[in-house]
């Protein structure tokens, strides 16, 4: 089965305000999981951009289609919008190796 890497690069709003504790975020984790785990997306990894107009970045991995990880997006917004209010990604295919690819192919 095909999966797929999505890179989103996410912008909070510009003034989040103090209530913003390790108990809201922890609740905030605890939705992620949820939604994640209902709708069939894994976080592989996510931190702090570097030179991007974005703060931060979650790798997810799926072998959901775009139209399904646009969904998990909006189901992540309703979280807290504020949280990420602006989100840009970039989504990656990964080729298994027995799909008889070109390996030259793949080599950049």
């Amino acid at each position: 089965m095909t999966k797929f890497s999505y890179l989103c690069f996410v912008k909070s709003e510009k003034n989040i305000p103090p209530e913003w504790t390790a108990e809201v975020l922890k609740k905030w984790n605890t939705e992620h999981h949820q939604v994640c785990h209902e709708m069939g997306f894994t976080l592989l990894l996510w931190g702090e951009s570097y030179g991007l107009v974005e703060e931060g970045v979650m790798v997810y991995e799926s072998d959901k289609d775009l139209e399904a990880f646009n969904n998990f997006l909006s189901a992540l917004k309703k979280i807290e919008p504020r949280w990420m209010a602006y989100v840009r990604t970039a989504s990656v295919v990964n080729v298994p190796k027995n799909l008889g690819v070109d390996e030259e192919f793949l080599r950049f």
